[in-house]
């Protein structure tokens, strides 16, 4: 049996994961799924996907995990979020974090593939690659909702509250809530596999070849 492990930085991530692989693999069986850990499995393939968190911390957690695992065959796959210099003047950006990620593969020598969210290339996150593979229709009408109720604060909200309210992560919360709910919308319980989101948009064609190992 092949086996991999995922290591993902949120929970976000291990479930939209998750829900891809399940998306493309009809015949993978869920066998765990508590919020910082997920198992799969089908006839040949296994696939344990944990939460290790941001770039500050996944070096820690891999050299952890990868003592316990040493020996059992795993393919390792690191998904992070590529992010941008901006926000970690650092190691942020597609170019500074592949360089970051790779000093730690050679600093703790162990081997991984590297796949940077939203499509291995651009700067960004989860959530940019998210917001580009909603159903448009039901997105739109959602979101002018949305906007119209935040433009609305602006006259006596500060301007910081009324800024978070456009943060992508507050925008997609708002989306899985006003068609499923509060509970739907906590990141452990969301679902990406309905009609509120395309798993075959050409957007995340850089991620489906990314995992072609797996879902072949």
């Amino acid at each position: 049996m092949k086996k991999y492990i995922l290591f993902v930085e949120g929970k976000t991530d291990a479930v939209f994961l998750k829900d891809f692989l399940c998306f493309h693999t009809t015949d993978f069986k869920l066998v765990k799924n508590k919020s910082k850990e997920k198992e799969l499995k089908n006839s040949d393939k296994f696939i344990k996907i944990i939460v290790s968190g941001g770039c500050t911390a996944i070096k820690n957690h891999l050299k952890t995990k990868f003592e316990e695992i040493r020996d059992q065959n795993y393919d390792i796959l690191v998904f992070q979020d590529a992010d941008n210099p901006i926000k970690d003047p650092n190691n942020g950006g597609k170019e500074l974090r592949i360089n970051y990620l790779e000093r730690i593969k050679k600093e703790l020598s162990i081997n991984f593939d590297i796949f940077l969210f939203p499509n291995n290339k651009d700067d960004g996150d989860l959530e940019s690659l998210l917001l580009k593979i909603v159903n448009k229709e039901h997105f739109d009408k959602s979101h002018k909702c949305y906007k119209d109720y935040a433009n609305s604060l602006s006259s006596f909200s500060p301007q910081e509250c009324c800024d978070e309210l456009f943060e992508d992560k507050n925008v997609i919360f708002t989306y899985f809530r006003t068609y499923q709910g509060m509970r739907f919308a906590k990141e452990e319980n969301r679902d990406y596999k309905t009609h509120f989101w395309n798993l075959d948009s050409k957007e995340i064609e850089a991620l489906k070849i990314f995992l072609e190992r797996i879902i072949r």
